[in-house]
């Protein structure tokens, strides 16, 4: 009987963690090449971190992810002006839902990452 319990609840977690880690991952990396793609286009620095920030922003939004729950860092090349063989770089972190247990605690559930780099147009602006 324990030994059945032992199998079967570590496979009740991951089947009831699953969706929303798939769902979430999803959003994550879709969010960070979203914010990539922006800050690649934009002119310079200022402008490109804001730009990444808006285009994760919009992709949660339009999960129904609330953007507060994200963890977004944009790396972009050191000046004021993006050169044109630098690179951006986005990453975003989401918690997945946390799971209650049948006897009434709770397990947090993974954080998922999306991280994308988009190197930088040698040709833009000409």
């Amino acid at each position: 009987m324990v030994g059945m319990a032992l199998l079967v609840v570590p496979t009740l977690l991951v089947v009831a963690l699953l969706p929303g880690w798939a769902s979430r991952h999803e959003a994550a990396a879709v969010a960070a090449r979203e914010g990539a793609r922006a800050a690649a286009t934009a002119v310079d620095v200022a402008t490109a971190r804001t730009a990444a920030e808006q285009a994760v922003v919009a992709v949660l939004d339009g999960r129904g992810i609330p953007p507060d729950e994200a963890t977004v860092t944009v790396h972009l090349p050191p000046g004021t002006s993006l050169p044109r063989d630098g690179e951006v770089r986005v990453r975003v972190v989401l918690p997945t839902s946390p799971v209650t247990l049948p006897g009434g605690g709770t397990v947090e559930g993974p954080w998922v990452m999306g991280d994308h780099i988009r190197v930088l147009d040698p040709h833009r602006g000409r």
